[in-house]
């Protein structure tokens, strides 16, 4: 790959495409960044539209940011500024996901959290652009130790963009998404994990009454955190701007947590809802209380509140495909939409 290009400086100069550059962030780069966001929003990817305000909040506060891993590629025919200025036409930005105790990132496991390339009638030039971004990216990486590359991460793994999909955070790299899907073979990327979509229709929704669920409902308080302060550090950083409530199932005796799960908007708190889709997601339930049906009945009661409450039509939930208990939690409801996505992953210890 480094034999096609020239190298000056940070940047890199493509011999067969020499008016494209590619270059890492400038702060001046926000707003074309931006657009170009908005402007190549597939509708399998749901984005949601955002301006620089959002953005700037959102991805580069985030105190772990750091610019050699956001890499740009620049049209410099339409310059009308400064040396290898012009019109941004892709960007790919990454990160490290967090450690185990979520206190901390961890520098072995990298992370692609966003690739966006405009589209353009040559093929060839639209792939040679994301090939080359993807690349950037993987140096970085390794100068920094990273033994593993992830694309398409879902929260807690991916450590930008979340609030700024409809419904709530980063699904995967969506079934429909050939293009990436290419990407990802030319570049030896295999299929690390598979994710379910699950989309509940709350005006279709009925909650399913059995013997278990009053049970549990005589010995389970389910108490909602409004605006619940985070619990890890990796929390703090990658949601606290966001407007989502925690709902916690306790124990009516004990009062002790028994299981919890995220639901919001998952949008700075004010952003508009276009969509009425809320998100839910992240079902935890604690070790010694598993296989007791408490994340089964926490999740159907609150979807049995919010058609109550009758403010969103869709609740959005990504489910690890592996994750049995989930996944037939939401196949036992009633007007549920499935769709798949992957994650990919490549090892960089396995490659020369």
């Amino acid at each position: 790959m480094s034999e096609k290009y020239i190298r000056k400086g940070e940047m890199l100069v493509s011999e067969k495409f020499p008016k494209i550059v590619f270059r890492p962030f400038y702060n001046s780069d926000l707003t074309q960044i931006v657009r170009l966001w908005n402007e190549e929003n597939e509708s399998v990817s749901m984005r949601q539209k955002v301006d620089w305000l959002m953005f700037n909040r959102i991805v580069l506060s985030k105190p772990y940011f750091m610019r050699n891993f956001l890499w740009v590629a620049v049209d410099t025919s339409e310059n009308v500024g400064f040396p290898y200025d012009g019109k941004i036409v892709g960007f790919a930005h990454g990160g490290f996901s967090p450690n185990e105790n979520l206190d901390g990132v961890d520098m072995s496991c990298g992370c692609v959290a966003m690739l966006v390339v405009e589209k353009h009638q040559d093929v060839e030039f639209r792939n040679e652009i994301a090939d080359v971004l993807l690349w950037n990216l993987e140096e970085e990486f390794r100068k920094h130790g990273a033994r593993t590359i992830t694309v398409g991460a879902v929260y807690p793994d991916a450590p930008f963009y979340q609030g700024m999909y409809v419904g709530g955070v980063s699904a995967g790299i969506h079934e429909m998404d050939s293009f990436t899907s290419a990407l990802m073979r030319r570049n030896e990327y295999l299929i690390h994990k598979r994710y379910v979509i699950y989309y509940v229709d709350l005006q279709k929704y009925h909650f399913l009454f059995s013997r278990e669920r009053k049970q549990i409902r005589g010995s389970y308080e389910v108490h909602t955190v409004r605006y619940p302060l985070p619990e890890t550090w990796w929390e703090a950083s990658a949601m606290s701007i966001l407007d989502y409530r925690r709902y916690e199932l306790h124990s009516s005796q004990g009062r002790k947590r028994c299981a919890k799960v995220f639901v919001g908007k998952m949008a700075i708190r004010g952003m508009d809802e276009t969509r009425k889709m809320l998100g839910m997601y992240y079902v935890q339930v604690e070790k010694e209380y598993r296989h007791q049906g408490l994340g089964f009945y926490l999740v159907s009661y609150l979807l049995e509140l919010l058609q109550q409450q009758a403010k969103y039509q869709f609740v959005k939930s990504v489910v690890p495909k592996d994750n049995d208990f989930a996944c037939k939690l939401f196949d036992k409801l009633a007007s549920v939409q499935k769709e798949q996505s992957m994650v990919y992953q490549k090892n960089l210890e396995s490659v020369s």
